[in-house]
């Protein structure tokens, strides 16, 4: 049971504990509502209505047990919705999911225990609140309406209590009305179905959403907007990958903001965070669509440029360079801050021997080191050797 019900409530686990709770109450409206009005169309027969022995039901025409049911869910539907932007005590809920399976079971009980659509009610009823409630108040609603069923059976059982309290004959006993019980069964089945089936649809959909949207944040850096380091170092693989194929040059690009330090230091670290993104929008603009570019750490970005003649890369890198020198970064209360950067690459055609993005990155690193050893603002290149044969050193 704990390990059926924690499956389910992955599947609504950004739903609120109101959600929850009103889910099922407009899913029981909806059962019950069809059920009382099939059933109030049905009495209009003294053939259906002749099993009833409550004679307001036979002469007006009103299965008030079921109407009644439908009131006092509407009523929780309601007092739900309003407390859906105050918030709820969490007695409140258990009283709800009590109210769905204690409320379940009776209707059975009067209606008939054994009489089919009934019970179908009552399991439907017992799989939402498992489903939908959180497992506190399911497990304890559930828990208190299987033993009121049971005593209510052996109540029956041992003549305690009347059998169908509503009904003084069952339905289907009867050759004249019991197609009209089979077709009451088949439909509330159908409707049952069709819900459950709806609401799993709605369920796996706002999962996919609500999966997509995890997998966005787990991927981004949530300042500036790119790629992390993980999903950077994945991008990475696969592109190399590709350039390796297809014997392609790739190339890989290190961009380290100058003097940031005394961006925090004069105006302060949520100005440095201002400056980060902004760099980051420059890079995103004058890149092209499938190059890939990510935050390192700190103020160090990453690029990767695919698919691209060793001569032109510089001038993307250098066009990027000027951009972001040319274009002070907007900060609060109407200030700016102008920014350089330094940046350093390496390229390289990919071999037949298995290459790891790293080992370009840890190039392009030692690039940038030379960049900003020579004076900072500028793009420096290093060729790219593998580490098999001795990486680069370090620009002194």
């Amino acid at each position: 049971m704990p390990s059926l019900h924690r499956q389910r409530q992955g599947l609504i686990k950004h739903w609120s504990e109101i959600d929850r709770a009103m889910a099922p109450a407009l899913i029981m409206l909806v059962i019950t509502g069809a059920s009382w009005a099939i059933t109030a169309v049905a009495l209009l027969s003294p053939h259906i209505s002749q099993h009833y022995n409550v004679p307001f039901v036979r002469e007006f025409y009103i299965p008030w047990h079921q109407l009644l049911a439908c009131v006092w869910i509407a009523e929780i539907a309601w007092g739900l919705w309003a407390r859906k932007r105050r918030g709820t005590h969490p007695g409140y809920i258990l009283f709800v999911a009590l109210t769905f399976a204690v409320g379940a079971t009776l209707f059975c009980y009067f209606a008939g225990l054994f009489v089919g659509p009934f019970i179908g009610g009552y399991i439907a009823a017992t799989v939402i609140v498992l489903i939908l409630f959180e497992p506190r108040p399911a497990y304890i609603a559930v828990g208190f309406s299987l033993a009121l069923l049971i005593a209510l059976w052996l109540g029956e059982v041992f003549q305690i209590i009347p059998s169908s309290p509503l009904l003084k004959s069952i339905p289907l006993n009867d050759g004249v009305a019991d197609g009209w019980w089979v077709g009451m069964i088949g439909s509330l089945l159908i409707l049952i179905s069709i819900i459950t089936l709806g609401l799993t649809a709605v369920m796996i959909s706002r999962e996919r959403r609500s999966e997509a949207a995890l997998l966005y944040l787990s991927e981004t850096d949530f300042l500036t907007g790119l790629r992390n380091r993980r999903a950077f170092l994945r991008a990475a693989h696969a592109e190399l990958s590709r350039a390796q194929r297809h014997q392609h040059p790739i190339a890989m690009a290190m961009l380290d903001l100058d003097h940031f330090k005394y961006v925090n230091d004069e105006h302060g670290h949520d100005a440095g965070d201002e400056v980060l993104a902004c760099v980051a929008e420059i890079m995103q603009k004058s890149l092209r669509a499938h190059d890939h570019v990510g935050r390192w750490g700190g103020e160090e970005f990453v690029l990767v440029l695919s698919d691209i003649e060793e001569g032109d890369v510089r001038a993307v890198l250098e066009r990027l360079r000027l951009q972001v020198e040319q274009n002070p970064c907007a900060l609060a209360k109407g200030k700016s801050v102008s920014i350089t950067v330094s940046i350093g690459y390496t390229i390289m055609t990919p071999g037949p021997e298995p290459l790891d993005a790293t080992e370009l990155i840890s190039a392009a690193d030692q690039a940038l080191y030379r960049a900003k050893t020579n004076g900072r603002n500028q793009t420096a290149y290093l060729p790219f050797e593998p580490s098999g044969s001795g990486m680069v050193q370090q620009a002194g």
